[in-house]
């Protein structure tokens, strides 16, 4: 609280207004970090922050608020008394200066191998609200990587482990503990309950860095969560720490266990995963590995156990996953994160053509084998879209990448594996399953794709396809309310407050009784009385629908440009809206 009042004082004495003051405190401002991570070449965990709060940054220092309880649950797990702030007397008797508050601090850590940063270096948010982070740069965590030999990561509370997830952890290769916040904010967790769970995870942590086995250690929390089981048995990694005499499975290994131990721990260390305590290959092979790209299979298909190893260094694998390789910059790491699993591209043109053809009452995502795209259940038909790239596409053959041949060969060949026996399980459950390949939905093959798919669909499915509208004289489309005798009609309602409302109906004026009625959509609701400025009717339901979503896209000046046009005698607002959004 002193600290507010020193920043509202030093406020006032720049000439700012009381207001003005606090307007600065609840804006958002851009902060950089401002002081150095506590760490040295002997640090074995990394425990990360989000980002400094106001009392931090300061002080030059971490967790500077009083009641922030960081230091007092660290001396706790190191059995160390705790640390005094500034002011606190020392052992003399002597009140202690920040200095020397911040080296007692420093010094605690560092003797047990500990190092100390945050996620963020600069970002933009308000006073020390972690909610209101936004425009993130990352630490440059490569800076502590180079000199220490980090075996596992905490993350202080989940704001700090979703931002080290996506920030860092590629860089990093290992997966975060994530604690609960020593914040007073976090105000569920009291002091008692949080020191014993980060006692829970921190205690074996350390004991395995004193070890050299800190890579080996399985998370307690992950053990809870069924990540390691007792049955999945963790490897000892004797091949590159030589402690159990264990035989080597690559002969690379033979390179590691020649080095000098302190590099062979850290190579164990690293190139395992800390969080669930899973092996991986020796470090040396040349890039970083990422831990989460390894996994045990169920015991019950395990392979036999690795010849010469015996008691804890056995292994049990079905299936080793070769690790993926560090990306070579940011970009790549964000470019291959955006890839979506689901509402791709082509996903959404076949969707259209579908909806387009009458093929409508599907499932996405439809909880069966291989969560096929598009799905019929009730019929048990199933569409699967493929990329061309991921899934290896027999029609236009994609080259492999040159870089990390061994990595891509080996996940292309997962992916292929995992397609035929998603299909072949599908088919056994009685399912008709069509696969479409990215290339076929390009310009010029999508309409001969569509054609051949379509009537075996509409067979399948017991369904007519819908025909495209005619054409006239004119070589405009008419209405299709002569064959079909429904009408497809998108509207536009302007309520007593001027706010608009777009809509679809087959029945218009039916439908706008419900709306002055007080029972139609919830936005018309209570803004009567309302006023029909235009109808404008289309050949088919997609359209009339494209046509209101588009409209209410347009900024509001656009929409009343249309509506006064649409006002005027013989203007035609179907094709206003046609002329507008090029239907």
């Amino acid at each position: 609280m002193a600290k507010r009042i020193v920043g509202v004082l030093r406020g006032w004495d720049e000439g700012l207004s009381l207001f003005a003051i606090l307007g600065r405190m609840a804006n958002y401002q851009h902060i950089s970090h401002g002081f150095e991570p506590v760490f040295d070449e002997h640090s074995r965990i990394l425990v990360l922050g989000s980002f400094p709060s106001v009392l931090s940054r300061e002080n030059a220092f971490y967790y500077g608020n009083p009641q922030n309880r960081f230091w007092r649950v660290m001396a706790a797990c190191l059995g160390e008394p705790v640390p005094q702030n500034e002011g606190g007397l020392s052992d003399n008797g002597r009140p202690l200066t920040l200095e020397e508050s911040i080296a007692a601090k420093k010094q605690m850590l560092l003797e047990h191998g500990i190092a100390l940063w945050d996620v963020i270096a600069s970002c933009d948010i308000k006073g020390s609200s972690d909610a209101s982070i936004k425009n993130v740069v990352p630490a440059q965590v490569e800076r502590i990587l180079e000199e220490a030999h980090i075996g596992a990561v905490i993350c202080n509370g989940g704001t700090a482990g979703r931002l080290y997830k996506r920030y860092l952890q590629w860089q990093v290769g290992l997966a975060a503990h994530v604690l609960p916040s020593t914040s007073p904010a976090n105000a569920a967790w009291q002091l008692e309950r949080l020191t014993a769970r980060w006692q829970e995870e921190l205690l074996p942590l350390l004991e395995a860095a004193e070890t050299g086995a800190l890579g080996e250690v399985p998370s307690p929390s992950s053990v809870k969560r069924g990540f390691v089981t007792a049955k999945t048995q963790v490897a000892k990694r004797s091949s590159v720490n030589g402690a159990d005499g264990g035989h080597a499975s690559d002969p690379r290994d033979d390179t590691a266990a020649n080095a000098n131990e302190a590099d062979s721990k850290h190579q164990a260390a690293r190139s395992g995963d800390a969080a669930t305590g899973t092996p991986a290959p020796s470090a040396t092979d040349g890039a970083a590995k990422s831990a989460s790209a390894w996994a045990l299979a169920d015991t019950t298909t395990a392979a036999s156990a690795i010849p010469g190893t015996a008691g804890e260094g056995r292994v049990e694998i079905v299936t080793v996953r070769v690790p993926s390789p560090a990306a070579s910059n940011y970009a790549v790491h964000k470019s291959m994160q955006g890839n979506k699993r689901a509402n791709t591209k082509p996903e959404l043109l076949v969707r259209e053509r579908l909806r387009k053809a009458g093929l409508t009452g599907y499932r996405l995502q439809w909880k069966v084998p291989g969560h096929p795209d598009i799905a019929w259940p009730g019929k048990r038909v199933a569409i699967e879209v493929r990329g061309c790239f991921w899934h290896r596409c027999p029609h236009c053959k994609p080259s492999t990448p040159k870089k990390n041949t061994e990595y891509w060969e080996a996940k292309f060949a997962r992916n292929t594996e995992r397609d035929e026996e998603n299909v072949r399980k599908l088919e056994e459950m009685g399912w008709r399953v069509h696969v479409i390949w990215e290339c076929q939905l390009k310009k010029n093959a999508i309409d001969a794709t569509m054609a051949d798919l379509l009537p075996k669909l509409a067979a399948e499915l017991g369904k007519e396809l819908a025909e495209a509208p005619a054409a006239n004289e004119t070589g405009q489309q008419t209405n299709t309310s002569a064959t079909t005798g429904k009408r497809h009609f998108m509207y536009v309602i302007e309520c007593a407050d001027g706010s608009l409302y777009t809509g679809y109906s087959p029945d218009v004026q039916a439908r706008f009784a419900t709306h002055q009625a007080g029972t139609g959509a919830k936005y018309t609701r209570g803004r009567g009385p309302l006023n029909l400025l235009a109808v404008a009717e289309f050949p088919t339901k997609h359209d009339a629908m494209s046509a209101e979503y588009r409209f209410k896209r347009l900024s509001r000046d656009r929409k009343d440009e249309l509506l006064a046009k649409a006002a005027e005698p013989e203007a035609d607002f179907a094709r206003l809206l046609q002329e507008e959004f090029g239907l």
